[in-house]
């Protein structure tokens, strides 16, 4: 294990809400360029207590509402974990049980020095990013005023030539229409033996407005 004042090469932050086959592909490619000497983070977004955050400062405050974070922090560790865990063989260089999973910081919500309580960086650290949408691409200002770097990766799309997205999936879920391919095999499992797809549908629902 890389020791305490080692500090972070390569990382991928996401919020995982929930973690599809989209954060994987990206989560590979970071390991695809890893060498065995990198320390290499896996940082969960929102990991807090929403509803105290002032977001006046965020550029899509929406991604804090609770319908849009059903999980807990723990929950998607725990997920990523697993999935670390059975891609193992894959990346035989790599000691993946070495790979941290840490909470995440917002750095428009944060002060830029609070960035210490999250991250150890080496300067030009590199955060891999999906090149999806706009607000994604956005990040790379964001990011550059801490030092970290920015590498694109083409968004992995589904069968119908379109990008993953969680909050579709978490519709899906809702409506008793959920893909299993939009998931790993071993995530898939998990959230069913944990019931997570119950406990999504179930927060979604309590924060939709009743219809009349």
């Amino acid at each position: 294990m890389p020791g305490l004042n080692t500090k972070i090469k390569r990382f991928v932050a996401l919020k995982g809400q929930p973690i599809h086959r989209g954060h994987c592909d990206l989560i590979k490619t970071m390991l695809r360029d890893a060498s065995s000497t990198d320390l290499l983070m896996l940082g969960i977004v929102n990991p807090y207590p929403l509803e105290k955050m002032d977001l006046s400062k965020n550029r899509k405050p929406e991604n804090f509402l609770v319908e849009k974070n059903p999980l807990t922090y723990f929950e998607r560790a725990y997920l990523l974990r697993q999935f670390l865990v059975s891609i193992e063989d894959e990346f035989p260089n790599l000691a993946l049980s070495n790979v941290m999973i840490t909470p995440y910081f917002v750095p428009t919500i944060f002060a830029l020095e609070q960035v210490h309580n999250y991250l150890n960086i080496k300067n030009n650290a590199i955060e891999y990013i999906s090149d999806k949408d706009l607000f994604e691409k956005g990040k790379e200002k964001e990011l550059h005023k801490i030092g970290v770097e920015v590498k694109f990766v083409s968004a992995l799309k589904n069968s119908l030539g379109e990008c993953y997205s969680a909050e579709k999936i978490r519709a899906d879920i809702c409506e008793d229409s959920l893909n299993k391919d939009d998931f790993e095999k071993v995530i898939f499992n998990c959230m069913t033996n944990l019931n997570l797809f119950e406990v999504i549908k179930s927060k979604v629902k309590q924060q939709q407005p009743i219809s009349h």
